[in-house]
Parts: C-alpha cells; sequence; structure tokens
C-alpha cells in the first residue's frame, strides 16, 4: 500500500536476494501488528 510506512522498505533486500520470513500463524501476525485496516461495504 503506497501510504504505508514499510510500502518501499523492502525493495533493497528483495534486490539483494535476502530472505524474509513471513508469519502464516495467527499469534505470529498478532504479536507484529502495527494496525489494522477494516474494510466494510
Amino acid at each position: 500500500m503506497p501510504g504505508s510506512s514499510h510500502y518501499r522498505d523492502q525493495f533493497e533486500p528483495f534486490i539483494k536476494g535476502e530472505y524474509h520470513v513471513v508469519s502464516l500463524d495467527r499469534s505470529d501476525i498478532e504479536k507484529d501488528l502495527e494496525s489494522t485496516t477494516v474494510l466494510e461495504p
């Protein structure tokens, strides 16, 4: 998301071929959560 503070912070590690761990376990995700977005119709 372009407005996110993390929008560009992954480009350099990606270009360098660095591995980024992505949590798929809900408890791990909630532990690292910075904010939430609620979409309503």
